[in-house]
């Protein structure tokens, strides 16, 4: 698995871009069937989201894209 972590210190709407360069293989924990190859392998199957922190509040995403560069919105 694979994390990129937000601060969350805004409120209100934001835009937030997650390259894939920075994104990071999770030490705390890989299923067994994960391949440890410190690399994302495509295609990708699944993603989630967690709070950084855990608490109280709510997440909402108004739109997910992926693209092959920042440049294309």
């Amino acid at each position: 698995l694979w994390r990129f972590l937000i601060d969350d210190d805004f409120s209100g709407w934001k835009e937030i871009m997650c390259p894939f360069s920075s994104f990071f293989a999770r030490q705390d924990w890989q299923p067994d069937t994960a391949i440890k190859n410190d690399m994302i392998d495509f295609p990708v199957y699944s993603y989630q989201f967690e709070p950084k922190t855990p608490g109280k509040g709510n997440y909402r995403v108004d739109s997910l894209k992926l693209t092959k560069s920042a440049d294309a919105k």
